[in-house]
């Protein structure tokens, strides 16, 4: 039998021309001068893409998500700083850029972790991946993720309190607990008072002091009386004092209950603390005559 080739060789001819062509379209060039960049992409995947620049720069990118489901890049970039690039294709991206910390906010950002999160949300699980995760950084970078995350616009509030907590519970360095709870203060979610509560136990002192101060700055009635049982319960002046900054610091018309309790605690710093909220009347300190500073 013969072989008609227009019926059958026809058709293969253009199906393999069509696959050579798509092969040949999708490229990635980069070329680094003087610290800059010079991209060319056509077609390419995200992942690869940012693989190609993780290869030049040795940055790495960490993907929690399904890498088939991140889109295509056409794009070209001239002379173009790392930081500019990453800003651009991850744009419309879950994402989370961690920079290193600089000693002036006028030098170049530096990059050194990138994480890709899902399109659209992030779910629980990732973002307990994520927090496991961290731990294979060391306490600097673990520290600058915490920064980052609280920072970041593509990281939900919900997100950010999930990893930051995480952290605070289990991380094994006291400078990166004390991070979380600076964090979790400036995320200002009632959802976490309950792990801040559960930090007033923690063996740093650093940690239970930021998680005191987190928990005067959320405020909750929940947060309030926690501090409270401080102010009433503790035998370390020192965190009585604290509290009573939180307490000071606190919008709760709650917390007033407690700062006229503070007035006659038995430590002279505690009670003059009492006396200082800017946010409540200047109460008359009195004589404080027959208390033992203890």
């Amino acid at each position: 039998m013969r072989f008609n080739i227009l019926k059958y060789g026809l058709p293969v001819l253009l199906a393999a021309f069509c696959l050579i062509t798509f092969a040949q379209s999708s490229t990635i060039n980069i070329e680094r001068s003087d610290g800059l960049l010079t991209v060319q992409i056509e077609d390419s995947p995200l992942n690869e893409v940012l693989d190609a620049l993780n290869v030049e720069t040795g940055i790495k990118t960490n993907y929690l998500i399904d890498t088939a489901r991140l889109p295509r890049i056409n794009a070209s970039f001239n002379n173009a700083k790392f930081a500019d690039i990453i800003d651009y294709l991850l744009k419309d991206i879950n994402r989370l850029v961690i920079y290193t910390s600089t000693d002036s906010p006028s030098q170049e950002r530096i990059i050194s972790q990138i994480w890709i999160f899902d399109i659209d949300k992030t779910e629980i699980s990732e973002t307990a991946l994520f927090a496991r995760e961290l731990n294979k950084l060391d306490t600097k970078q673990r520290s600058e993720a915490l920064l980052g995350i609280v920072s970041s616009q593509h990281v939900t509030t919900n997100q950010a309190a999930e990893i930051l907590i995480e952290s605070l519970n289990n991380d094994h360095d006291a400078l990166v607990r004390t991070r979380a709870a600076i964090g979790l203060a400036e995320l200002n979610h009632d959802q976490t008072v309950p792990a801040l509560i559960k930090a007033l136990s923690d063996e740093s002192q650093s940690v239970r002091g930021q998680s005191m101060l987190a928990l005067g700055k959320i405020a909750t009635e929940q947060a309030i009386h926690a501090l409270g049982d401080i102010l009433q319960e503790s035998a370390n002046s020192e965190e009585r004092n604290l509290a009573v900054r939180a307490l000071r610091d606190s919008s709760s018309p709650l917390a007033a209950h407690y700062l006229e309790l503070a007035m006659h605690d038995r430590n002279r710093q505690v009670r003059n603390s009492s006396v200082q909220s800017p946010g409540q009347s200047r109460r008359s300190r009195g004589s404080h005559s027959g208390f033992s500073d203890k």
